[in-house]
C-alpha cells in the first residue's frame, strides 16, 4: 500500500507517509492529511512514469559550478602519477575563474582570460599549454556527464620553445656534489647515470631494481623500458631506495636550490635537475652511441626528440665525413651489420656514462 499512517519510535505521528516504486528507483514523503497523501501519491507515479524524478536525482548529481565540480574532479585522474599536479592547476583556474562560475557558462573570453592571468604571474607558455590541458580534460569530463551542454570553448594552444639543451659540465657536477646532502646527490649522480625523468627516479621501488638493471613500468611515453646501470649506481640507488632516504620532490627543489645559489647560477633559468637528463643524453651522443640506441635508452616516444641532441657533438660531422672517405678510398668494402641487436650489443652506453 503506497499511503500508510505515519509512525515514530512505534507511535502514531498523526500524519501519512507516502511511497511509490518503479523498478529500484523510489519517491517517500510525509504529510499532515491523507488529501495531501493521495495529492502526493499521483505525482510521485507521475514523475516516474515520465522519468523526470530519474532526470532530476541525476542532474542532482552533476556538478554544476566549478566548486561542485573540484569536489569530484579527483575521479578524473584517479591512479596517476599526475592526479596530485593536475588538481593543483585544475584549483588555480578555479580560483582564478571563480568557484560560483557555472561550467556551463565558461566561453572562450573566459579561458582567455585565464591564460592573461597565468602570463601575469610570469608563467611559462609550456606550463601555461599544462593549465590549459588539465582545463580541457575537465571541460569534457565535465561534458561527457551533463554538467556541460554546450560545445567546448575553444583553447588558445601556445606555441612550446623546445627550450635550450643544458647540461651538467664536470665541473658543475663536483660543485653538485659538494653543495648537496648526500642522499640528494647520490640520486643526481645516478640520475646522470640512468637520464630518468623525476617521477621515474623518484617513485622507485626496490623491486624495480634487479641485477644491474632498473626498470621502468610507468612511464610518460607509456612505454615501460629498461636501464643497464654500473655496479656503483646499482648499488646507490638499491641504497637509497632500500633505506628510504630517496628525497621528496619538495626535498629534492629546496636541495638543487640551495646549491645552484651556491654554485653562482641562481640566474641561469636552464640549470634544473632535469639538466640531468639532457647531461645524460647528451653524454651518450658525444660518445657516438647510435640514436636509435639511445631513442630506446631514454624512452624517447619520437626520433625527433632524440635528434636534437645530435647538434651537440659536430665531431660526429667530421667522422661522417671520414668514413664516407674511407669508402672511396678503400680497396675492400667491409659490410656492417646493422640489426637492432647488433647496434645494441655495439653501444658503449654504460661505458659512455662511467
Amino acid at each position: 500500500m503506497p499511503i500508510y499512517p505515519d509512525k515514530k519510535n512505534g507511535k502514531l505521528t498523526g500524519r501519512w507517509r507516502v511511497e511509490t516504486q518503479k523498478g529500484t528507483f523510489r519517491l517517500r514523503g510525509r504529510f499532515d492529511t491523507y488529501e495531501e497523501a493521495q495529492a502526493a501519491e499521483v505525482d510521485y507515479q507521475r514523475r516516474l512514469d515520465t522519468g523526470e524524478a530519474q532526470e532530476a536525482k541525476r542532474r542532482s548529481e552533476v556538478p554544476e559550478t566549478l566548486l561542485e565540480g573540484l569536489k569530484k574532479a579527483p575521479a578524473i585522474w584517479r591512479g596517476k602519477r599526475s592526479a596530485h599536479t593536475s588538481m593543483s592547476r585544475l584549483t588555480i583556474a578555479a580560483d582564478i575563474l571563480g568557484h560560483s562560475k557555472k561550467i556551463d557558462d565558461i566561453t572562450t573570453t573566459d579561458i582567455d582570460s585565464l591564460v592573461d592571468r597565468l602570463y601575469e604571474r610570469k608563467v611559462s607558455e609550456a606550463t601555461i599549454n599544462r593549465y590549459l590541458s588539465t582545463v580541457h580534460t575537465f571541460m569534457k569530463w565535465a561534458k561527457d556527464r551533463g554538467a556541460r551542454t554546450k560545445d567546448l570553448p575553444k583553447f588558445p594552444w601556445k606555441d612550446e620553445d623546445e627550450g635550450r639543451i643544458r647540461w651538467i659540465t664536470p665541473a658543475e657536477e663536483m660543485a653538485l656534489k659538494d653543495n648537496l646532502p648526500e642522499n640528494v646527490w647520490m640520486t643526481v649522480k645516478a640520475d646522470i647515470k640512468t637520464g630518468m625523468r623525476r617521477s621515474e627516479i623518484l617513485t622507485l621501488e626496490r623491486e624495480q631494481l634487479q641485477d644491474r638493471w632498473v626498470h621502468l613500468w610507468k612511464t610518460k611515453s607509456g612505454s615501460p623500458r629498461s636501464i643497464p646501470v654500473d655496479e656503483e649506481t646499482f648499488e646507490n640507488l638499491s641504497q637509497i631506495v632500500i633505506d628510504r632516504t630517496i628525497p621528496n620532490v619538495h626535498q629534492l627543489r629546496y636541495a638543487w636550490e640551495q646549491a645552484r645559489e651556491a654554485m653562482g647560477l641562481k640566474s641561469d633559468p636552464w640549470f634544473v635537475f632535469h639538466a640531468c637528463r639532457h647531461t645524460c643524453c647528451t653524454r651518450l651522443v658525444m660518445a657516438n652511441v647510435n640514436l636509435r640506441v639511445i631513442q630506446r635508452f631514454m624512452g624517447h616516444k619520437r626520433i625527433e626528440t632524440t635528434l636534437r641532441y645530435a647538434h651537440v657533438n659536430d665531431g660526429m660531422l667530421v667522422d661522417a665525413l671520414a668514413t664516407l672517405n674511407s669508402h672511396f678510398t678503400s680497396v675492400k668494402v667491409t659490410e656492417v651489420d646493422t640489426s637492432p641487436t647488433a647496434l645494441i650489443a655495439a653501444s658503449p652506453i654504460v661505458g659512455a656514462l662511467g
